[in-house]
């Protein structure tokens, strides 16, 4: 759909990819002389090749070959020639350039351009719905002076609009709050300018309706993940059924959020299939292979309890060949003997775009042997990027006396280059084959896991509520500093569970922009403290994580407290979460934060931290009067 974010689709790609996004404009490339503007797609093409790894990008691609299905003669001769110049490139293209396009109207492209081996999938980008269009709002006015703005509200008001009409009526609402004297945007604002604006599924009704027959027509896949969708996946996710859950897990769409409460699944297929899911986040990689201990000394006393949160190897190794671990996780596991030769040497083999993983690899020579002075290479055992096993055979010689020679190699590598063919002459001491083989092992980087360990307050959940002029003293903590875990403890009041209900507490919440100071604060006495308080706290603050770019594992555990300061409780709480944390591996480093917490809790904080010398520690825990101690 036209303003739906194709272009912007295709930009984002280079980003997600880390690749280098260049644009090819086939207009730019039409010469006035015969044979011109093939020699320019040629020179465009090449120019691709040689900064590749990158993503090129065509934008508008049925516009930019219309003249393919004109009649002959004139431009659209070139434009056919240019066409079939670009196919047969895509077909035989020897290097890592991704293609991406863009389209309004995929009927009018030519059927050899659609099929698979040239574009291998064709999405259609539809209307955003209510949560994307909601997302895109919180985008369009992050960083601007706004006062209580309903995201929901408006989200449901903006029905049938692009996301370059939300645009648009963000920028129109600015502009007249501007003119009128205004410095801040109020929700009111917005909607008063949102009577003025046509979405462009009403001024291009026709078009709208053929563009979606094509979508039929074509089966195409939508690139954008229904809402509806997401909350079947989360009420699969909780059946008692494992092939059920196991399905969710299995699923592309799956958010992380469902992916990280699946992965502690009590059946071993449903935990396989997290870690398979292409979207599966690295930490939960790690974290699975952290608890992996691949050999087991039998001269030392051990009971099987002991073991119970062990990682089978079959786990282990599918962490270990998702292609969303981090190389630098790797790296690590070879260097403390968990990963073997033949395991890294597998991983760069089906890897591709590798920086780090590959300066732990000494290119080697294979050369022809030093008491044959004349030969002819007879027979190549092996090809670019294969794997080859200590004393492998991988050359076949015929020296000058005819007889026929085995060249061998060392070491278990991986063929980088095939320096000869088959049928040529070579002499004493030539370079044969290159291979990459493992070297020695080295000296393992220091890894410091930081955690952040800490209770959240009445204030943190005033910012969640959108009545706080901060971000709270959690979020804005993890905004400042670097955290990989945080441990949040949530005071619960089982009383007050009692007396609410799920819905009541939505439908409350819905409407705290017009309770007004007293009506927020009596809102808040009455959910403070309850799981439905909680739960809203922690998806706040997954979401505000997330679109700030943070992957942090947050683990929100409520912990009962008669009153306030139930020392008792709350130091269990504490020990409980630093023997949790104690338990990972790697070094660690915790910051003990109370936001702002009493003088009670501060002291208990205190005495818990005593309880672990061997974690290093920071306490910060920050009173009205912002002193840290």
């Amino acid at each position: 759909m036209p303003g739906c974010g194709k272009s912007l689709t295709a930009k984002a790609t280079g980003s997600l990819f880390q690749l280098p996004l260049v644009k090819l404009d086939i207009g730019s490339l039409l010469g006035k002389y015969v044979g011109e503007s093939e020699a320019n797609m040629k020179k465009a093409l090449r120019m691709a090749e040689q900064v590749s790894p990158c993503v090129l990008w065509i934008d508008e691609i049925e516009k930019a070959f219309s003249g393919v299905a004109g009649s002959s003669g004139g431009g659209s001769e070139v434009t056919t020639r240019l066409f079939g110049l670009f196919l047969s490139w895509m077909q035989e293209k020897p290097s890592a350039v991704f293609v991406i396009a863009t389209a309004n109207n995929v009927s009018v492209l030519p059927p050899e351009l659609l099929r698979k081996g040239r574009f291998d999938e064709i999405f259609y980008v539809d209307f955003p719905n209510m949560s994307e269009r909601q997302k895109i709002l919180e985008i369009h006015l992050k960083d601007k002076r706004t006062s209580k703005i309903n995201y929901e509200q408006l989200a449901e008001k903006t029905e049938g609009y692009t996301g370059s009409d939300i645009e648009g009526l963000i920028n129109d609402s600015l502009e007249k709050t501007f003119v009128q004297g205004g410095n801040v945007l109020s929700n009111e604002d917005i909607i008063t300018v949102l009577s003025t604006i046509t979405p462009l599924k009403e001024s291009l009704k026709d078009s709208i309706e053929e563009f979606e027959k094509t979508f039929e027509n074509f089966k195409l896949k939508p690139a954008s993940f229904d809402k509806g969708e997401h909350q079947q996946l989360l009420k699969d996710s909780k059946s008692r059924d494992p092939v059920t859950r196991e399905m969710v897990a299995d699923n592309e769409n799956c958010p992380v959020g469902i992916l990280e409460k699946l992965i502690d699944d009590s059946d071993a297929n449903v935990k396989k299939a997290v870690i398979k899911n292409p979207n599966c986040p690295s930490y939960l990689l790690e974290n699975i292979m952290q608890s992996h201990h691949p050999q087991i000394n039998w001269s030392e006393s051990f009971t099987w309890s002991d073991n119970s949160n062990l990682v089978d190897t079959e786990l282990f190794e599918l962490a270990l060949n998702h292609p969303g671990l981090k190389e630098e996780f790797i790296e690590n596991l070879y260097a403390d003997n968990k990963v073997s030769d033949e395991q890294l040497i597998e991983i760069v083999q089906k890897r591709k775009n590798l920086k780090i993983l590959l300066k732990l690899f000494d290119g080697v020579l294979a050369k022809s042997p030093s008491n044959i002075n004349k030969g002819v290479v007879r027979t190549i055992h092996i090809t670019q990027k294969s794997i080859i096993s200590k004393r492998q055979k991988i050359i076949s010689i015929d020296d000058e006396t005819g007889e026929n020679r085995e060249i061998t190699f060392p070491y278990d590598g991986l063929v980088k280059d095939v320096i000869v063919l088959e049928g040529d002459e070579i002499s004493a001491g030539q370079n044969l084959v290159k291979i990459l083989v493992p070297k020695k092992k080295f000296k393992r980087k220091k890894i410091v896991k930081k955690y952040l360990l800490t209770w959240y307050g009445i204030t943190d959940l005033r910012a969640s509520l959108g009545i706080e002029k901060s971000n709270g003293p959690i979020l804005s903590a993890l905004l400042e500093e670097q955290y990989s875990d945080v441990v949040v403890l949530a005071y619960s009041n089982s009383e007050k569970d009692k007396g609410v209900s799920e819905s009541e507490f939505l439908q409350e919440l819905k409407a705290i922009d017009t309770k007004g100071y007293q009506g927020s604060w009596d809102f808040i006495n009455k959910y403070s403290n309850t799981e439905f308080a909680h739960n809203h706290f922690e998806c706040w603050l997954k979401d505000k994580l997330k679109n700030e770019g943070q992957q942090i594992k947050i683990n929100l555990n409520q912990v009962f407290l008669k009153h306030l300061n139930d020392t008792e409780s709350i130091y269990e709480a504490a020990i409980k979460s630093l023997d949790s944390i104690s338990g990972q591996k790697n070094e660690k480093l915790v910051t003990l934060y109370l936001s702002p917490g009493t003088p009670v809790m501060a002291f208990v904080w205190a005495f818990t931290a005593l309880s672990h010398p061997e974690i290093k520690k920071k306490n910060d825990c920050l009173t009205s009067s912002k002193q840290t101690t």
